[in-house]
C-alpha cells in the first residue's frame, strides 16, 4: 500500500507537459519520464553471483550447514515464544560452530598448497593469487 502511494505520488509530481506536435517525440518523452519515475522508485540492481563452488575448500557439507545455520538464525529472530527462541539459539550456536570449520578447512588447504610447492616459486605465485 505504501509503495502504491509512492508510485502515485511520483507520477503525479512529474511534469507531463510535452512541447511538441510530433507523435514520435511525444512518445519518446513519455517513455523517458516514465522510466525516470520507475527507476527512482525501483532502480535496476546489479546482482553479483558469489559462486562459492569455485572455492576448492568450500564443499557441499559446509554449504548445507551454512544454509541451515542461516535458517535457524532467522527462526530465532522471528520467534515470539521464549522457550522455542532459546532452542533455536542453541541449535544456531551448534551450526555456527560447525560452519566455522570453514576457516579451518581453508587454512589447512592453503597450508597444504604452500607446503606442496615450497620449492616451486611459479606455483607459489599462482597459489597466492587463487587463495582468498
Amino acid at each position: 500500500v505504501e509503495n502504491l502511494k509512492l508510485i502515485n505520488e511520483s507520477f503525479t509530481n512529474t511534469n507531463w507537459l510535452l512541447n511538441s506536435d510530433d507523435v514520435n517525440i511525444i512518445l519518446e518523452e513519455l517513455i523517458y519520464k516514465s522510466n525516470n519515475v520507475i527507476n527512482s522508485i525501483a532502480p535496476i540492481r546489479n546482482v553479483v553471483n558469489n559462486n562459492n563452488n569455485q572455492l576448492p575448500w568450500y564443499d557441499e557439507e559446509i554449504k548445507i550447514k551454512a544454509r541451515y545455520r542461516d535458517n535457524l538464525y532467522m527462526m530465532f529472530k522471528n520467534c515470539q515464544n521464549i522457550y522455542e527462541k532459546q532452542q533455536y539459539w542453541n541449535q544456531f550456536k551448534v551450526f555456527r560452530n560447525d560452519v566455522n570449520t570453514l576457516k579451518i578447512k581453508k587454512r589447512m588447504y592453503s597450508e597444504n598448497k604452500i607446503d606442496s610447492n615450497k620449492n616451486n616459486s611459479k606455483s607459489n605465485v599462482e597459489n597466492s593469487k587463487n587463495i582468498n
